[in-house]
């Protein structure tokens, strides 16, 4: 008679988190570039080992895969937001895909593909930013920068929308974050 094989478990311990390589808040700067000392007292070593570290994280991962698409749709098509680096968007004309669908096809090494340019144009039409930009009378703007078209009444009120739903959603999120650290 063949042995019953018994499962095995393996219980893996956690590894210490090493320590904060960044300073937990940072140096105030003058404007002659000197640091200046901070008012805030230091913290007792006693205390500081029963706390959390105060070390900000760092940035979502998505969120830097979203940058990426912003700054690398922009530099494909620099004439549609010339003033990116300084955040400024421009509402994109109505239909836009087709024009950017024949662009791409015709210059297959533009560095973009259809899908990205997708996965990008969803990243810029949700933030804060670009929706603001889309009022009632602005012109719109193709691909190459020429203006083509104007943004509707019915469009800047769904622009004004969402610009509340987003509202909301980052007061949740600052709201709740808030309330963790409160509790913390």
């Amino acid at each position: 008679m063949p042995d019953k094989k018994t499962p095995v478990i393996v219980v893996k311990k956690s590894r210490p988190k090493p320590p904060a390589a960044e300073p937990l808040l940072p140096e105030p700067h003058t404007d002659a570039g000197v640091a200046v000392k901070s008012a805030v007292p230091p913290v007792p070593v006693a205390a500081a080992e029963n706390a959390a570290p105060l070390t900000r994280k760092p940035f979502n991962k998505q969120a830097r895969k979203n940058r990426a698409k912003m700054a690398h749709f922009a530099r494909t098509f620099p004439a549609l937001w010339p003033d990116f680096d300084k955040g400024t968007f421009r509402p994109m004309k109505v239909g836009i895909k087709e024009q950017v669908k024949e662009y791409i096809e015709a210059h297959p090494d533009c560095g973009m593909t259809f899908g990205q340019w997708v996965q990008a144009v969803r990243v810029v039409t949700g933030r804060i930013d670009y929706q603001r930009c889309v009022k009632e009378g602005e012109p719109r703007y193709g691909i190459h920068g020429e203006p083509a078209g104007v943004v509707s009444a019915r469009e800047a009120e769904y622009a004004r929308l969402r610009v509340a739903r987003i509202k909301a959603r980052l007061d949740a999120y600052r709201d709740a974050r808030e309330k963790k650290q409160h509790d913390a």
